[in-house]
């Protein structure tokens, strides 16, 4: 670097004297100062961000990136600087280029440049993913030796976790507890409802046996009334169930068909 900024010193003091050829290499030796002074420029940003990493490992994924990124651009800067110093040194004889000749010389420092850059790329990759690596496995893998960061990252997350699962704990304690209340609820409503059957059942068993009496204790001949016949075939099954207004359907329709008085006296 230092040889660069002597040679283009040097330049500055020829460069009244001079010939066709300087005239043609001032274009050149502004795009070389220029390129000096970005070069200097991420040699000073890539130092800074040296000390600033060491300094502060909270965001040193951050500091990376914008570490390799200077170095990226200080490197493209110093290869693009050595190129345009290659160009330079080369001798002009003649004062009329070719042309093509340019043109060819133009493109295959393009393709160095393009080539260099790749390499470039893939080796700041390759370093990048290094880093990360190294910094993933000391913060997911057990040290012998853990920092107080790593003690209170471990306490913190046992805490969350045992809070986690006391949450869980709880809601499916109160998920059980609804379920046992809703059983129990089931349980009391299956009970009545079996009483009111029950009850319901020897309702009916009553009114059939009254029933039967009532069609013996008439003296009518319920053999020759279909209807009638149905009624106290039906009331003998053991597996007969029948409610009170069908019962009572049927003793009403039998009376006032054949208009039958019964007295309860």
């Amino acid at each position: 670097m230092r040889k660069a900024e002597n040679m283009a010193d040097r330049w500055d003091d020829e460069e009244g004297v001079g010939s066709s050829s300087s005239h043609r290499l001032h274009g050149v030796r502004q795009a070389v100062k220029e390129l000096m002074k970005e070069a200097l420029h991420s040699k000073e940003n890539s130092e800074l961000l040296a000390e600033l990493t060491e300094s502060g490992p909270s965001d040193i994924l951050t500091l990376t990136r914008e570490k390799q990124r200077l170095l990226q651009e200080k490197t493209s800067c110093e290869v693009e600087l050595e190129l345009r110093m290659r160009l330079c040194k080369e001798p002009l004889a003649d004062t009329t280029v070719d042309l093509e000749d340019l043109e060819e010389r133009v493109a295959e420092l393009e393709r160095e440049v393009s080539a260099a850059r790749s390499r470039l790329s893939l080796d700041q990759q390759l370093i990048q993913r290094l880093q990360t690596s190294e910094i993933l496995t000391k913060h997911l893998f057990q040290r012998p030796d853990p920092t107080a960061e790593d003690k209170a990252l471990r306490e913190a997350v046992g805490k969350q976790c045992a809070e986690s699962g006391r949450d869980r704990v709880m809601r499916i304690k109160r998920e059980n507890d609804t379920g046992a209340r809703d059983t129990a609820e089931s349980s009391l409503l299956k009970l009545r409802l079996r009483r009111v059957l029950e009850a319901k059942t020897a309702e009916c068993r009553l009114l059939r046996g009254c029933l039967q009496g009532l069609i013996v204790g008439s003296g009518v001949d319920w053999s020759e009334d279909e209807q009638l016949r149905d009624l106290t075939i039906s009331l003998g099954h053991t597996s007969w169930e029948i409610s009170r207004d069908i019962i009572h359907h049927y003793i009403i329709t039998y009376l006032l068909k054949h208009d039958i008085i019964i007295s309860f006296a």
